[in-house]
């Protein structure tokens, strides 16, 4: 039931002034795509075609996020990349900055819920994908469970490729 999924990867940057084996790690934007349906009842609904006001908005966020890096353990990205453990979060829309950068964006955009998902990557060890919706919603773990299953196995195939959009 989510209409907007980003993907966040780890950027190794060398510290100057510091052993030339030693880096810092920010978390970079590194792609989106937006549903073509949206579920608007409760989960498990029967979908309907997004209306191009509400796909412009969740392309308009994609381009807000893009201007965005998070260091390890700031903003979801971070946290989620940190912990290793997924975040269910409501209401974004009215986070407090510190916790969630990218209210503002958000609020103006109607993304309400977001859901960020730890993925194990075999080129450089964990990315993090976060799917949105414009709505409410509950947190459902055996949901996260999947995603997180098949995020996993989706990241490990060797004939998919990745695409930026």
């Amino acid at each position: 039931p989510f209409e907007y999924v980003d993907a966040w990867v780890p950027s190794f940057l060398p510290v100057s002034g510091a052993d030339p084996s030693s880096s810092s790690t920010r978390l970079c934007y590194a792609g989106s795509a937006t549903a073509e349906f949206e579920v608007v009842g409760p989960t498990g609904s029967s979908g309907q075609p997004i209306k191009p006001e509400r796909r412009f908005n969740l392309e308009a966020f994609g381009n807000y996020s893009e201007k965005f890096s998070f260091d390890v353990g700031s903003g979801l990205p971070g946290r989620v990349y940190q912990s290793g453990i997924p975040s269910w979060e409501q209401s974004v829309h009215n986070a407090p900055t510190h916790h969630f950068e990218r209210a503002g964006g958000a609020k103006q955009c109607g993304i309400r819920t977001v859901v960020g998902v730890p993925v194990p990557s075999p080129s450089v060890g964990r990315i993090v994908i976060a799917v949105y919706s414009c709505y409410d919603r509950q947190k459902d773990q055996d949901m996260v469970s999947r995603m997180c299953t098949e995020f996993t196995r989706v990241s490990f195939r060797k004939d998919v490729i990745c695409v930026n959009s």
